[in-house]
């Protein structure tokens, strides 16, 4: 019986720890942007470097960086829209977000909404090519050439 009442009191204590605090709200907004991975970038430093990636407010953004630990509810502003699917045009499953710490925009993350153990990805804007700028310490560069 103390065996059963004990595994009782842990599964009610995890629940109460997962429910706390805010979640990432995965709704699209009313009107969602959809975005179009239609941008093919060449890396001005080796013509045989090319990445795709999609604009955002007159911004090219391409493929930087993985999660490197883990990410709070805290740190992810508000959903933009999603990438659309060439293949399946209902599909509005992969999100954008904004991020809390970069005002700029300077990247942003990716994430299907539906995937429950996928990790987000992070695209930065092309523009900060070159430039230090400040990376929230959750994102883990993939060290493209392009970034170098």
């Amino acid at each position: 019986m103390i065996q059963q009442s004990g595994l009782a009191a842990i599964v009610c204590c995890m629940l109460f720890l997962c429910s706390c605090g805010k979640s990432i709200n995965y709704d699209l907004p009313d009107n969602p942007i959809v975005f179009q991975q239609n941008e093919e970038i060449i890396n001005p430093h080796n013509s045989e470097d090319s990445y795709a990636g999609f604009t955002y407010n007159d911004r090219i953004y391409i493929l930087y960086g993985t999660l490197n630990s883990s990410i709070s509810d805290n740190d992810i502003n508000h959903c933009l829209g999603y990438i659309a699917n060439e293949e399946d045009t209902t599909d509005n499953t992969i999100r954008v977000y904004t991020l809390v710490k970069d005002a700029d925009c300077n990247y942003l993350m990716v994430r299907n909404a539906v995937g429950f153990m996928e990790q987000p990805v992070f695209y930065r804007a092309t523009d900060t090519q070159r430039e230090h700028i400040a990376t929230p310490e959750f994102i883990d560069s993939l060290d493209y050439a392009y970034w170098e």
